[in-house]
């Protein structure tokens, strides 16, 4: 990783509860991540800011995905399904064939 993209990740953790959106793909992304992972702490996320559109619309999502485990296959799979090209999942798919086997969940 450059020095300079190190930089922006040290300055995404370190203003991570400033209340703050950012035009920053990567602080923008790294903050939403983190606001939507609030509902651990019985915290709704305040749509106000998050930095992405995406973002806003997975509010709900995250709300539920705090109650299911998941494997890092599982997530992976999860995460190709929903947000790649066609062109991607079906290339995912023909590698994969199916969902991956059960292993030790995470959280």
């Amino acid at each position: 990783i450059s020095e300079e993209r190190l930089e922006v990740l040290e300055s995404a953790c370190a203003l991570h509860t400033v209340e703050q959106t950012s035009t920053n793909p990567t602080i923008g992304a790294c903050w939403d991540a983190d606001r939507l992972d609030l509902w651990r702490l019985d915290v709704e996320p305040d749509p106000a800011l998050l930095s992405t559109e995406a973002a806003s619309g997975l509010i709900e999502r995250a709300e539920e995905m705090q109650q299911e485990s998941f494997t890092w296959d599982g997530l992976e799979f999860w995460f190709a399904m929903k947000f790649s090209s066609t062109e991607v999942r079906d290339l995912y798919i023909g590698e994969r064939r199916e969902e991956p086997e059960e292993e030790e969940a995470i959280g």
